[in-house]
């Protein structure tokens, strides 16, 4: 950890004598530590004035200029004189400290004063850097005074490197390498990862996203580039948002830990061990937002060191037993530890600071997420070794399916299928159905040819297809509906091989939910009908009454004002009593129409009409009818043509309503000026009964033979009472009643109606699963 290397860093310190001035050599890169001086301010007042005056400033006689937590101001001074022109750079490549101010005098000449640190905007600095970077032009023997001013929460770490204009840009040319390259690096492992758990939904995977996404952040808040380029106008969140991303970067660290190692499932010790790591990381990021700055950072160094070297220890003991993933994960943490030591090791002074130890926390870092990214590869591979051995352990479920397996090559040829596949698209053995894949393989759906080009389209890019609804083609070229999945095999390279899928046979379920559809499609364009129906007959009677009332009311007025008025005679008050006698006359009779035309609606609901269920026989029914017919259009033009006892149980009244309604039609509709003649035939054929209604009349419209049983459709709206019921009713018994079907077609001269229904019908409250649909069949 970064804030780990200042802690420790102000441990040691060593005595050291402070020298006033540096002269500054040309080609030398300078890291000012025992050079410079300092004086604590406890009071929080000393100006520039009031510190260039005073005379007890201390020698910095530490390795490094760290001072830790502290509350007072902390002025530094250091003084430096130029053996010759150039333009140098004052750079603190530390850019956690709160405010930060340079007060510079060359030749005891003032400079601008520079007032900058992480909770001022970033506009603050006077060279746009995560860096503090301060530029001074010296020439030959010049004498630059600087003092610096430091007031933070956080360590007051200062460390003043001061290089030549070419050394600088150097630098910052390795700097932004090394940055770019290992973030860009980061990145695409993040993305990688994402994309595993993406299509194999293991947590783990998502984890290492996770830790790897708050390394990136935490790292750029800590070197200043977070500030820089996320949120330069907002100061305030750097002091928030940094331990916040800290302690986020330690919970999906141990998060990840418990993960790959498998914590959970080991000894009690270790499960509960991790488990109190794993909470305790957690409440951090609470109390980030609660803590202040200075006691929080602390906490989570502490834990950080308890949960590094608790993981370390942990993965050593099972890489020694042998397990490959916990021997991945040790070199991987091995090598991020040694990278914090080294790096704790410059800050000590014990090793020499130049550009690997100055980012090797960096390095250590990065290649721990790499080799993180490799164990998880390996666990990739153990669990396709896995899964090959659990596809050959099954193999025999595969050839025993009741489901269709099959097995295509990279082109969608079948090359392998088990029997039931086989059998579901009617082939005699599965050689025949390889065979007839290699001519065509595309030739097993429907003839749309974009079919086939969209499947395996998708197998292509995607490498799965899932609970697909598609058409296939059998050994004989019938259209058979299947649900189909597809999932990709791949090999040791990630490339696709082959194609793994299975096939449902869902034609009944196919038809089932054509037949519901259609059945809604009806009943909706049924139930419009009526609506419109019983609106367009109820409106024109109660349109006339609404007329007479207003009419009453008129006249109400006019012999009330004419009373009023003392102009009311006999004769106009007999006038206008006539009047409103007729007013209520025709109020009267369409309400009794209104009245009548409820009335027969009610007559549409044929369940309400109380049927009677008994047993009886056809021939029982149409003689009866057959007597009612012959009194209304004579015994000569009715012809009832019957087999000898037909047994039926169900509701016969229903049957008789039926047919007298289809009589009724004939009459109203087909009988012109032609003398009409209606033909009923009867026939049984085992369980079912079939009825022939034929007329010889003028026939049906083929435009609108679909809708002769919509409610309310009719030809002749108002002859001797027709508002386009009885057809409706028809329908109904039939389908309702008879639980049957009816067809329609013209015979050219009439008409025929075709119904079908049980020999034995089921009574209707004990339907419970009465089916929705009703075949109605018109042939033109």
């Amino acid at each position: 950890m970064p804030i780990l290397v200042v802690i420790l860093a102000s441990i040691v310190s060593y005595n050291t004598l402070a020298a006033p001035i540096t002269m500054l050599e040309p080609g030398t890169n300078y890291n000012f530590v025992n050079e410079v001086e300092y004086i604590l301010d406890d009071t929080h007042k000393l100006t520039i004035e009031d510190i260039r005056k005073r005379k007890n400033w201390t020698p910095i006689t530490s390795v490094n200029i760290n001072f830790s937590l502290i509350t007072d101001t902390l002025w530094l001074n250091l003084k430096v004189k130029a053996k010759q022109d150039g333009d140098w750079y004052l750079k603190t490549p530390y850019p956690l400290l709160d405010y930060y101010s340079n007060f510079s005098f060359i030749n005891n000449q003032p400079l601008d004063p520079i007032h900058t640190g992480d909770k001022l905007p970033f506009n603050s600095r006077l060279i746009r850097h995560p860096y503090y970077v301060f530029p001074y032009k010296l020439k030959e023997n010049d004498l630059l005074d600087i003092y610096l001013k430091v007031n933070t929460k956080g360590a007051a770490e200062v460390p003043l490197h001061f290089l030549e204009k070419k050394s600088y840009k150097l630098e910052e040319r390795l700097r932004t390498f090394l940055l770019g390259w290992m973030n860009g690096i980061l990145v695409v492992m993040m993305l990688y990862n994402f994309s595993i758990y993406f299509f194999i939904k293991q947590k783990i995977y998502l984890t290492y996203v996770f830790n790897v996404g708050f390394y990136i952040m935490g790292t750029a808040m800590y070197n200043g580039t977070a500030f820089q380029h996320l949120w330069p106008n907002k100061p305030d969140l750097n002091e928030y948002l940094y331990p916040t991303f800290l302690a986020c970067y330690h919970f999906f660290n141990i998060l990840f830990i418990v993960m790959i190692l498998n914590t959970n499932n080991r000894n009690k010790f270790i499960k509960y061990y991790f488990m109190v790591i794993l909470i305790a990381t957690f409440s951090l990021i609470p109390l980030s937002f609660i803590l202040p700055y200075e006691i929080i950072i602390p906490i989570e160094v502490i834990i950080a060191l308890i949960l590094n070297f608790s993981a370390f220890l942990l993965g050593a003991f099972y890489s020694i037993k042998g397990e490959r993933i916990a021997q991945f994960f040790t070199i991987a943490w091995g090598l991020y530890i040694l990278g914090l030591l080294i790096a704790n090791l410059r800050v000590l002074g014990i090793l020499q600071a130049n550009w690997f130890t100055l980012y090797v926390y960096q390095i250590g870092a990065f290649i721990q997420v790499s080799v993180l990214s490799i164990a998880l590869a390996q666990r990739i591979e153990k669990q396709r070794q896995q899964s090959i051995n659990t596809l050959n352990k099954y193999k025999n479920l595969y050839n025993t399916s009741l489901s269709g397996q099959f097995t295509l090559n990279k082109r969608g040829v079948i090359i392998d299928a088990n029997p039931a596949f086989t059998k579901m698209l009617d082939y005699d053995n599965t050689e025949e159905i390889l065979n007839r894949s290699k001519e065509n393989h595309r030739e097993y759906f429907h003839e749309n040819e974009s079919t086939p080009k969209s499947i395996f389209k998708n197998m292509y890019e995607k490498g799965y297809i899932i609970d697909l609804e598609v058409q296939l083609k059998n050994k004989n070229g019938e259209l058979i509906w299947f649900s189909v999945s597809v999932k990709s095999v791949r090999n040791n390279k990630g490339d696709i091989i082959s194609y793994q899928g299975s096939a449902i046979n869902i034609q009944e379920r196919k038809q089932n939910e054509e037949n519901k559809k259609r059945a809604m499609r009806e009943r909706m364009l049924a139930m419009e009908h009526l609506v419109v129906g019983i609106c367009h007959e109820i409106n024109t009677p109660l349109g006339v009454s609404k007329t007479a009332i207003s009419q009453l009311k008129d006249d109400f007025k006019f012999l009330t004002d004419s009373f009023e008025n003392n102009e009311l005679t006999k004769s106009i008050f007999s006038q206008r009593l006539e009047f409103e006698y007729e007013a209520i006359e025709i109020i009267n009779n369409n309400l009794e129409k209104i009245n009548q035309l409820i009335s027969e609606f009610k007559e549409v609901s044929v369940l309400q009409k109380g049927y009677k269920y008994q047993e009886s026989s056809i021939n029982i029914i149409l003689e009866e009818i057959e007597l009612v017919l012959s009194k209304m259009i004579g015994k000569e033009n009715v012809i009832i043509i019957c087999e000898e006892n037909i047994p039926f149980k169900g509701y016969p009244r229903a049957i008789t309503d039926m047919l007298t309604n289809l009589y009724t039609n004939s009459v109203i509709h087909g009988f012109e000026e032609q003398e009409g003649v209606i033909k009923i035939l009867a026939s049984t054929d085992k369980d079912s009964i079939t009825i022939k209604v034929k007329d010889n009349g003028i026939g049906i419209d083929s435009r609108r033979i679909r809708d002769i049983f919509n409610p309310f459709y009719t030809s002749k709206r108002g002859n001797k009472g027709s508002i386009g019921l009885g057809l409706f009713q028809v329908f109904n018994i039939v389908t309702q009643i008879l639980d049957g079907n009816i067809e329609v077609e013209n015979t050219h001269p009439g008409v025929e109606f075709t119904i079908t229904f049980p020999v034995s019908i089921t009574r209707v409250e004990d339907r419970g699963g009465q089916k929705e649909e009703h075949n109605l069949k018109l042939i033109n």
